[in-house]
């Protein structure tokens, strides 16, 4: 009896499997018609025969499947962490073949770095929803979105800055999506020279002295490695009001 192979090549598509099917299909029903006779048996006429998927995937447009992929593996790493994210662990949770996710990333590195360069257009877009305000308050405005985006998403905020991802150069998206959170810091800053509110510097150096001190203070925060009770603080949000001072004096105009 034939059997139906359990698995197609993945280029073959769905027009292609059924045109395959009725060939078959056509085949053996030419071959049922001989009937021959076998040793004195009659050879039994054989079963239709239908090809089908091995793994019916679930109903996903192709941006659907993309964003689904992303929560998942979010959702992996803060369960499982990054060493237990493997595409096919993702597959299964979006409920479709080991082989969808390869269809928008090569491994497991890529679909990291796709994750890490969502976080950074999240807290983007967060950057960009701020109301106008003076130079200074809006430095200031923009640390407080820093923070507050790493300690609401302490997950995507190691993505976007640990060691998961091997060579961050390796993916363009990631690149330019971390740039364009940057470029929020300079603009700012840039307002605040020609406003003669800081010092005469490259906006890009006092951008990144700016971003590190914020950046360090936010790590310290999702670390919990950082205490604000014994500093004369009530809550974390206090800590960063007089460490802010602190720095826009350090950059101040003299």
């Amino acid at each position: 009896m034939v059997k139906a192979k359990k698995s197609l090549p993945p280029h073959i598509n769905d027009q292609e499997l059924d045109t395959l099917s009725q060939l078959m299909d056509q085949q053996l029903a030419q071959f049922s018609a001989l009937a021959p006779i076998v040793s004195g048996t009659e050879v039994p006429k054989p079963r239709s025969l239908r090809l089908k998927k091995a793994v019916a995937d679930k109903p996903y447009h192709h941006g659907d499947l993309y964003e689904a992929l992303l929560e998942a593996t979010l959702a992996c790493v803060t369960q499982k962490g990054v060493q237990g994210l493997s595409l096919r662990a993702i597959a299964q949770a979006v409920g479709v073949s080991p082989a969808a996710p390869y269809r928008h990333f090569a491994d497991k590195q890529e679909m990291i770095a796709a994750v890490a360069a969502r976080g950074f257009e999240k807290m983007s877009l967060r950057l960009a929803a701020l109301p106008e305000s003076k130079p200074l308050e809006k430095l200031k405005a923009q640390a407080r979105v820093y923070c507050q985006f790493g300690l609401e998403f302490p997950d995507y905020f190691a993505l976007m800055f640990g060691s998961a991802i091997e060579d961050k150069a390796l993916y363009p998206h990631l690149s330019q999506a971390t740039e364009d959170t940057f470029l929020y810091f300079v603009e700012a800053i840039t307002a605040a020279i020609n406003a003669k509110l800081l010092k005469k510097a490259p906006a890009e150096l006092i951008a990144l002295t700016f971003w590190s001190q914020i950046h360090g203070f936010t790590s310290l925060l999702v670390n919990k490695q950082l205490k604000w009770d014994n500093l004369g603080a009530d809550k974390p949000e206090d800590l960063l009001e007089s460490t802010l001072d602190m720095l826009m004096n350090g950059l101040a105009r003299p």
